[in-house]
């Protein structure tokens, strides 16, 4: 028996998704929805964008709970550029080892597209509730200010 796998396109507008996104029938269309990453998410993605830059994000202590809190609503885009302006201030000072404080300096002149497009991502977030399949392995569904994020809870 042969599998065949199709790798779906990232839209970028969900309102262009393709009218089978959700469907089964021969050939199964599944849509997925990736929100934004969480907490451990996060410093995930932060541990991969500082090691890939031959940096130890765990013996130099810059991933702290001060940073993660920092960067919630970040993208992992957001994050990798997090890594890298930490750098840029790193060297501007004289090729100093990277430090948290580059880190947290960089999150903190950041303005987020959560924070940019918030409305945009909260109707995406609408719209994927019974249309698509969430990606996280948790999921929940919170309001804070007006805004609705879901997370699936799975035991």
């Amino acid at each position: 028996m042969k599998i065949q796998s199709d790798l779906m396109r990232e839209h970028e507008r969900w309102e262009k998704s393709p009218p089978a996104c959700g469907s089964t029938g021969p050939k199964v269309t599944v849509c997925f929805f990736v929100d934004l990453p969480e907490q451990e998410d996060r410093k995930d993605i932060l541990s991969i964008h500082v090691t890939g830059r031959k940096r130890d994000p765990l013996a130099e202590g810059l991933i702290t709970e001060e940073l993660l809190e920092a960067t919630d609503g970040f993208s992992g885009a957001e994050l990798e550029q997090v890594v890298i302006d930490g750098l840029f201030s790193a060297f501007a000072e004289g090729k100093v080892p990277l430090r948290g404080e580059h880190l947290l300096a960089a999150a903190r002149k950041t303005v987020p597209l959560s924070t940019t497009m918030e409305q945009q991502i909260d109707a995406l977030r609408k719209w994927s509730v019974g249309r698509a399949m969430q990606a996280s392995i948790s999921r929940r569904v919170e309001q804070t200010n007006g805004s609705t994020r879901q997370r699936l809870v799975l035991p």
